[in-house]
């Protein structure tokens, strides 16, 4: 692929790192991602000085083109910075043909140490595997980094996909905060009150308590050691968790007023809250309560709120 042709190829990434150009230098949220790319930027640049010289010693080489190519397609992943990455690895690992001696020993070397340090399981079996083989010295060298710059890649999504479920639970969570605020606003409730002489609008209240309860169970509790299938899977969960700690913090209002909550004093307005907000953090509690009045066993029932998720 020659650098023309790759710098035709259309990319919605860079439109969308257009649209967004100037948000990220005011919303502290988008900061991560303009951090990235000028990372990205500047090791294109310091790969470009590199190439240039191996260019001269290779003139025509077929293998020039494909790299100039992929790092094209680099410079113009835009917001796609995981993206971005991808296409420079494949650009380093492309222009090995081009190394010299001291560049593959130097290269060799590394790769030991960085699989004895950081790869685990079958990728660190492999590239040793693959470091210990010779003949075809090229073609070795490029599989062992490909299984490393995989694992990496592996890692860095596994952090992107955390930090974007936990910027969906922000966001939900500052939702709950703003309705919360305005209905007490508009039509405040005395926390002092008994839950028995409370007005009905508590019960949005309790909703919007487990709702937030939902939030920051998921903040807390995100998950960046999952493998990545799984964290993917987990994306419908984390933007259903705040509705069903909603939904748990309603199934506790009637169980407070039915006496089974065992352990919590629920004699104000402000105690009801608080339950709602527990609900919302960890189903468990009304779990437990739940099971109780069906008279089930409490060894089983204690035994099945451990095991259900938080």
């Amino acid at each position: 692929m020659s650098a023309a042709s790759a710098q035709t190829v259309p990319n919605p990434a860079a439109g969308r790192w257009r649209l967004v150009g100037g948000l990220r230098r005011f919303v502290p949220g988008l900061t991560w991602s303009d951090t990235s790319r000028n990372r990205l930027d500047v090791e294109i640049a310091i790969f470009r000085g590199r190439l240039d010289e191996r260019r001269r010693r290779h003139e025509g080489a077929q293998w020039v083109d494909e790299v100039e190519g992929l790092l094209a397609r680099a410079e113009s992943s835009g917001w796609d910075v995981d993206g971005g990455w991808a296409y420079f690895n494949a650009a380093v690992r492309a222009s090995v043909p081009g190394f010299t001696d001291a560049d593959r020993v130097a290269e060799r070397i590394a790769l030991r140490n960085e699989a004895e340090a950081k790869l685990t399981g079958w990728r660190r079996a492999t590239v040793r595997d693959l470091l210990e083989r010779r003949g075809e010295d090229d073609e070795i060298l490029q599989k062992a980094m490909q299984i490393r710059d995989d694992s990496g890649g592996n890692e860095f999504r596994k952090l992107s996909l955390a930090r974007s479920q936990i910027a969906v639970a922000s966001v939900e969570l500052l939702l709950a905060l703003a309705a919360a605020l305005a209905l007490e606003l508009a039509a405040p409730v005395s926390l002092k009150d008994d839950p028995a002489d409370a007005p009905h609008r508590i019960w949005a209240l309790v909703f919007l308590f487990g709702v937030i309860g939902g939030c920051i169970s998921v903040i807390q509790q995100r998950r960046v050691w999952a493998r990545v299938p799984e964290m993917v899977g987990d994306a419908l969960i984390t933007a259903t968790r705040p509705l069903s700690g909603g939904a748990a913090a309603l199934v506790s209002y009637p169980l407070i007023a039915s006496g089974v909550l065992a352990g919590a004093k629920v004699d104000s307005v402000a105690a009801v809250l608080g339950v709602a907000f527990a609900a919302g953090f960890s189903e468990r509690w009304v779990v437990r309560a739940a099971a109780s009045l069906g008279g089930g066993d409490s060894k089983a029932t204690s035994r099945d709120a451990r095991e259900s998720p938080p």
